[in-house]
């Protein structure tokens, strides 16, 4: 019996990429990661744009998101958008934090290059 298709981030398992236009979280705290579609990418084939945190997957995670309309005014397609989920229900914000900034050094996404100044990995 096959599993659920999953994607690693920084040797942390996350869901697979769902076009973030559709996606429908758990209102559960998580880590998650917006990507692109990149033959290029680490890991194969997506790359990380933006690498967060939140105390509600369901309720940070949609078009509203900064990092999403950030993409879009640089004149991105919304539909190129993913978004990758680990949920954490036990997991303090603290700890959340840390794994998130973590994965960003890994990672680099640019969006959070954006958002660097001033701004720390947080709901």
């Amino acid at each position: 019996m096959r599993g659920l298709p999953v994607i690693f981030f920084g040797g942390l398992q996350f869901s697979d990429p769902t076009p973030v236009m559709i996606y429908g979280g758990a209102p559960l705290p998580a880590l998650y990661v917006l990507s692109v579609f990149d033959v290029r990418g680490n890991p194969q084939p997506y790359r990380a744009v933006y690498i967060g945190q939140t105390g509600n997957a369901a309720a940070k995670l949609d078009v509203n998101h900064p990092a999403v309309v950030r993409w879009t005014e640089s004149g991105e397609a919304l539909g190129m958008l993913n978004v990758c989920v680990l949920y954490l229900p036990y997991v303090r914000e603290r700890e959340r934090a840390i794994l998130a900034n973590r994965l960003v050094g890994q990672y680099e996404p640019e969006l959070n290059r954006k958002f660097s100044v001033g701004h720390r990995i947080a709901d």
